[in-house]
Order: structure tokens, then C-alpha cells, then sequence
């Protein structure tokens, strides 16, 4: 499910991260796994330190995303 998100965000391209790759072990992908999880902990505090990205905006923003996004690959 994560992978998902992570595609449809358009993240997998911008951490050089094939669909399917399994993360955990493919040791290969030790730096863009390091890259992908310091986006998440800076994502974290970006959330801690404003009330500007509150859920409800966050989740407007996700819904819009979602119509506007392709659909994903199965």
C-alpha cells in the first residue's frame, strides 16, 4: 500500500526507486532507502513545527492528488 502512495506521489522517480524493489533487502538501494526516509523524518518536522498542513488541508490536497494523478499499475 505504501508503495503505492509513494508511486502515485510521484516519488518513486524523484528517489530513483523501481516499483517492486524490495527495500529492506536489496542492499543496493541502501542510499535511496537513507534519501526516501530523511524525506519522511523532514516531512515530520515540518508537520510538528506549523499549523499551516493541518490533516483536514493535508487530506484535501490527497483527495485532489488522487483525481488528478494517473492511475496506478497493477
Amino acid at each position: 500500500m505504501l508503495g503505492g502512495l509513494i508511486e502515485k506521489a510521484g516519488l518513486l522517480d524523484e528517489f530513483s526507486i523501481e516499483l517492486g524493489t524490495d527495500l529492506q533487502k536489496d542492499v543496493e538501494c541502501k542510499e535511496q532507502v537513507h534519501a526516501l526516509f530523511g524525506a519522511l523524518l523532514e516531512l515530520r518536522s515540518l508537520l510538528k513545527e506549523t499549523d499551516e498542513y493541518s490533516h483536514s488541508y493535508l487530506a484535501l490536497k490527497g483527495k485532489v492528488g488522487f483525481a488528478e494523478a494517473p492511475a496506478l499499475k497493477k
